[in-house]
């Protein structure tokens, strides 16, 4: 089984590419918080979305999100070094509160959004 569920918010403005095919690939990092105080750290995923090109618009930098999908290595060669990187490929996407005290804090009803 290969399930991953995380929480945080935008780290970058999300990014759309389109494939020769024209499928739509949205990608964007989310920064995942775990621990409190000297004990906190930060986990930062790269994340791709397919098909969904409306959400573009939505997923802003700072914005609080939840995903569900399936993690997935990417591997590559460049100037014949090898590199590898985790992604998580989403399958669900959930939009959370803005941080408390925002001065761009929304709330959103299921007719707000366009998907």
């Amino acid at each position: 089984m290969n399930k991953l569920i995380l929480t945080g918010r935008l780290t970058r403005d999300a990014e759309i590419k389109f494939a020769k095919t024209g499928t739509s690939i949205i990608e964007f990092d989310i920064a995942n918080n775990t621990g409190y105080g000297e004990y906190k750290k930060t986990c930062f995923i790269g994340c791709t979305i397919f098909k969904r090109d409306k959400l573009v618009d939505h997923l802003k930098k700072g914005k609080g999100v939840i995903v569900e999908g399936e993690l997935q290595q990417d591997n590559w060669e460049k100037d014949g070094k090898k590199f590898s990187k985790h992604k998580m490929i989403v399958a669900q996407l959930e939009f959370l509160g803005e941080k408390k005290g925002s001065e761009t804090e929304e709330t959103h009803t299921d007719d707000d959004i366009p998907f």
